[in-house]
């Protein structure tokens, strides 16, 4: 956005001609769908009305761009970046991916479209020339780059860095979750405290979740451990209702239903906000940074708008996991994950860790190898990966 608006700024004062600059315009997909659902069904109309809306361009750079020539004869001066195809909803994922088609076959805009791999079933649109059209999978550090990055969170205490290598290299869980860089992030946080890290997921997330709410480098007397409980409870039920509202599981936050969620959470986990001008929401994004915006807003778009999102997926997962394993009827979970076992990649990794979560996580294990008609032994497998991460935890 930042760049686009300097582009334009450059025309404005004349260093650049209107046929010199290049427009990056960046859409989260779900937004994108949303639009084509309630407003415009045409793609390029619909990117228009979001970059009317989300950025700072004078209209006269804009409404060129509303003749459709224009998206064949200037292709070059658009770069369109869209994001997050596996956060849109499924029910919406059929209608975008025919607006992505029909975009790509009526423009020679450049377009860079993301996904994440789970749930992924390939582009949108036909890839027509190999060299300039490319389908890439971005990989994880492998252990070159993750001892790399060890080496110098730790180029202070080379002696603790060495141990934490030592270990990853022991646990092949770990070390799996270290190839990503933000959980290899989380993972150096814990050791840097001089704790050995945590052999399952769930005791590692259980960790860092205690360490972002704790926040122990802040100068803040509203992170006793009683608070601290209630905003994981808090935090536990935002994160179930977004796992099942409308019965999907939801990445994108919309500002409305997570104040309503908060709301609800809030009365039931008897937690109160810091004061009036400060909510909830304000210090789990602000203080905490547990949720975050899906972007940020212009000076004349009101905060209210911008969707939020979990930190990481994985917290997300793992409270969901946490809530399951906390419900006052034990066999209440049992119900609940029944309809996402089977083939369900939104809900493999909740499974995996309520089997971390769990007391007794046996009955999660004979749920899972007594359903019939397991042919190609899925859930054989799925339960193998649970029974791994409970010895673990």
């Amino acid at each position: 956005r930042k760049v686009a608006e300097e582009q334009a700024q450059k025309v404005w004062s004349g260093e650049l001609s209107p046929y010199e600059i290049i427009l990056p315009i960046y859409i989260r997909l779900g937004i994108l769908a949303d639009e084509l659902e309630k407003r415009e069904p045409d793609p390029r109309k619909a990117i228009i009305e979001i970059v009317r809306r989300d950025y700072a361009l004078p209209e006269r750079f804009v409404e060129p761009w509303l003749h459709f020539s224009q998206w064949q004869q200037q292709p070059q001066r658009l770069l369109l970046l869209l994001d997050g195809l596996d956060e849109v909803v499924p029910d919406k994922r059929g209608m975008l991916r025919a607006a992505l088609k029909s975009l790509a076959a009526t423009t020679q805009c450049r377009i860079l479209l993301t996904s994440r791999i789970v749930g992924y079933g390939g582009t949108p649109f036909e890839m027509r020339d190999e060299k300039q059209e490319q389908e890439l999978e971005l990989v994880g550090f492998d252990l070159e780059e993750v001892n790399g990055f060890v080496a110098s969170w730790f180029a202070t205490n080379q002696t603790r860095g060495i141990q934490i290598r030592e270990q990853l290299q022991r646990e092949p869980i770990i070390r799996s979750l270290a190839r990503i860089p933000l959980l290899l992030s989380f993972i150096c946080l814990v050791g840097s405290e001089g704790d050995d890290i945590p052999a399952s997921r769930t005791k590692l997330y259980e960790n860092v979740l205690h360490r972002l709410l704790a926040a122990e480098w802040r100068e803040d007397e509203n992170t006793n451990d009683g608070r601290i409980t209630k905003k994981i409870k808090l935090l536990e039920r935002v994160a179930w209702h977004f796992a099942t509202l409308d019965g999907r599981w939801h990445d994108i936050l919309s500002p409305k239903e997570l104040d309503e969620a908060i709301s609800k959470a809030k009365y039931l986990t008897d937690i109160e906000q810091l004061s009036p001008q400060y909510t909830l929401l304000d210090e789990l994004t602000k203080q905490d940074g547990i949720l975050v915006q899906a972007g940020a807003p212009l000076p004349s778009t009101p905060q209210t708008t911008i969707p939020y999102l979990f930190l990481h997926r994985t917290l997300h997962e793992y409270l969901v996991a946490r809530y399951l394993s906390e419900l006052k009827d034990e066999n209440a979970w049992q119900e609940k994950i029944k309809s996402h076992i089977w083939f369900d990649p939104d809900w493999e990794v909740v499974i995996v860790l309520l089997a971390g979560c769990l007391k007794a996580p046996d009955e999660l294990l004979e749920l899972l190898l007594n359903q019939p008609f397991d042919t190609f032994h899925v859930l054989s497998l799925l339960a193998g990966r649970c029974l791994r991460e409970a010895r673990q935890a």
